[in-house]
């Protein structure tokens, strides 16, 4: 728990909160954008990601990069000049990240953290990881109008898989609503105190009674949704 303890410490919501150039970043941004996060060692997948999504309409204008070195903020500049970026270092998640270790499981901390400071600021976020390859604009997956509904979360299964397996948070590309404050503050409750990913945490927070209805999952074939109302986010 020393490097999820050391990023809480660097990374809180409070020192989030009081970061002026993460606030100037995001009142910069429409209402809803997307956050991808990297370090260094991403910049090569976040510049193919880059690549993939140029021809797609305001892709790159509605996405804040948050960088967590000066390599990967230099990097990307000097290939898209115009993009969106704020920085702030964090030692401790400099590194390369293997799944289930300390610096993994920080990064998720971290990501809690700034979508509680997002949502505080009163807007809604994609948050995106650049190794997806995008065959649409998922700007235009038709997000249903709910109050009732706080996040939409992309599936770890798909048709012909089990059942257990459908319904579970990938964790690759999910968006967030501004109404979501009490989930997500739940959420950083139990990753605060257990040693869990983010997708296994919010699989507590959306079945233990809190907010059952505020998770929606986002049909895997969602591009079916534009041409066929029958498809919709369940």
């Amino acid at each position: 728990m020393h490097y999820k303890n050391f990023a809480e410490l660097e990374a809180s919501f409070d020192s989030l909160m009081r970061d002026k150039n993460l606030r100037r970043a995001i009142r910069k941004m429409s209402d809803p954008f997307a956050m991808i996060m990297l370090n260094k060692y991403a910049l090569e997948v976040t510049l193919n990601w880059l690549c993939n999504t140029e021809q797609m309409l305001d892709v790159h204008n509605r996405t804040l990069f948050f960088t967590l070195d000066g390599v990967a903020r230099d990097g990307l500049l000097s290939r898209y000049p115009n993009l969106n970026t704020v920085t702030k270092h964090i030692p401790c998640l400099q590194e390369t990240f293997a799944p289930m270790d300390s610096t993994y499981m920080s990064f998720f901390v971290l990501r809690t953290n700034l979508i509680r400071t997002i949502i505080n600021y009163a807007r809604s976020i994609w948050l995106l990881q650049a190794d997806t390859f995008w065959r649409e604009n998922l700007f235009n997956v038709p997000i249903i109008t709910d109050q009732a509904a706080k996040v939409f979360l992309d599936q770890d299964g798909y048709d012909g898989v089990a059942e257990s397996r459908k319904e579970s948070m990938n964790g690759a590309n999910f968006f967030v609503s501004k109404s979501a404050a009490d989930l997500i503050n739940d959420l950083y409750w139990y990753q605060s105190r257990f040693y869990v990913t983010d997708p296994d945490a919010m699989r507590i927070v959306c079945r233990k009674g809190i907010a059952p209805s505020g998770c929606r999952f986002i049909h895997h074939r969602y591009h079916h949704l534009l041409l066929d109302p029958k498809y919709q986010l369940r």
